[in-house]
Protein backbone atom coordinates (compact mmCIF):
# COMPACT_ATOMS: atom_id res chain seq x y z
CA UNK A 1 0.00 0.00 0.00
CA UNK A 2 1.10 3.38 -1.31
CA UNK A 3 1.73 6.03 1.64
CA UNK A 4 -1.06 8.17 0.50
CA UNK A 5 -3.61 5.46 0.64
CA UNK A 6 -2.10 4.31 4.24
CA UNK A 7 -3.06 7.90 5.35
CA UNK A 8 -5.88 9.34 3.65
CA UNK A 9 -8.35 6.35 2.16
CA UNK A 10 -10.34 4.87 4.85
CA UNK A 11 -13.21 3.07 3.78
CA UNK A 12 -15.57 0.78 5.72
CA UNK A 13 -12.90 -2.12 4.91
CA UNK A 14 -9.52 0.29 5.90
CA UNK A 15 -9.27 2.91 9.17
CA UNK A 16 -6.31 4.60 10.56
CA UNK A 17 -6.30 3.88 14.98
CA UNK A 18 -3.94 4.75 17.57
CA UNK A 19 -2.70 3.09 19.68
CA UNK A 20 -0.64 3.44 22.99
CA UNK A 21 2.86 2.71 22.52
CA UNK A 22 2.64 0.24 25.44
CA UNK A 23 -0.89 -1.77 23.23
CA UNK A 24 1.04 -1.83 20.52
CA UNK A 25 1.95 -5.61 20.24
CA UNK A 26 -1.44 -6.86 22.01
CA UNK A 27 -3.19 -4.49 19.43
CA UNK A 28 -1.23 -6.21 15.99
CA UNK A 29 -2.16 -9.44 18.08
CA UNK A 30 -5.94 -8.85 18.67
CA UNK A 31 -6.20 -7.80 14.74
CA UNK A 32 -4.23 -10.79 13.41
CA UNK A 33 -5.98 -13.23 15.61
CA UNK A 34 -9.27 -12.62 13.67
CA UNK A 35 -7.44 -12.21 10.32
CA UNK A 36 -7.58 -8.34 9.72
CA UNK A 37 -4.53 -7.24 8.12
CA UNK A 38 -2.28 -4.32 10.44
CA UNK A 39 -0.12 -1.70 8.84
CA UNK A 40 2.16 0.65 11.23
CA UNK A 41 2.53 3.53 9.10
CA UNK A 42 4.17 5.37 11.86
CA UNK A 43 4.14 6.77 15.91
CA UNK A 44 3.16 9.79 18.05
CA UNK A 45 5.35 11.10 20.53
CA UNK A 46 6.77 13.20 22.77
CA UNK A 47 10.33 14.72 21.55
CA UNK A 48 12.31 17.10 23.65
CA UNK A 49 11.80 19.89 21.35
CA UNK A 50 7.85 18.55 21.62
CA UNK A 51 5.33 15.82 20.40
CA UNK A 52 5.31 15.07 16.90
CA UNK A 53 3.99 12.72 14.40
CA UNK A 54 6.48 10.25 12.27
CA UNK A 55 5.04 8.68 9.66
CA UNK A 56 7.71 6.08 9.12
CA UNK A 57 10.19 6.23 6.24
CA UNK A 58 8.09 9.49 4.76
CA UNK A 59 8.39 12.72 7.43
CA UNK A 60 8.11 13.79 10.68
CA UNK A 61 5.93 16.82 11.68
CA UNK A 62 5.60 18.55 15.29
CA UNK A 63 2.05 18.93 16.75
CA UNK A 64 2.54 22.90 16.24
CA UNK A 65 3.00 22.08 12.39
CA UNK A 66 0.05 20.41 12.13
CA UNK A 67 -2.08 22.37 14.26
CA UNK A 68 -1.25 25.23 12.00
CA UNK A 69 -1.66 23.53 8.79
CA UNK A 70 -5.05 22.26 9.96
CA UNK A 71 -6.43 25.90 11.58
CA UNK A 72 -5.22 27.53 8.24
CA UNK A 73 -7.04 25.53 5.56
CA UNK A 74 -10.02 26.61 5.52
CA UNK A 75 -9.12 30.45 5.96
CA UNK A 76 -6.90 30.14 3.28
CA UNK A 77 -9.63 28.64 0.69
CA UNK A 78 -13.11 30.61 1.94
CA UNK A 79 -11.11 34.21 3.66
CA UNK A 80 -10.10 35.06 7.55
CA UNK A 81 -12.69 33.66 10.30
CA UNK A 82 -15.72 35.17 12.06
CA UNK A 83 -15.92 35.69 15.51
CA UNK A 84 -18.54 36.97 17.91
CA UNK A 85 -17.48 39.34 20.34
CA UNK A 86 -18.60 39.18 23.49
CA UNK A 87 -22.15 40.85 24.78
Amino acid sequence: MDAASALFSESTGRVIVTVPREDDVKFRGLCEGRGYPVLRIGVTDSQPEGAALEVQDYFTLSVAELRETSQATLPAAFGPTVTETPA
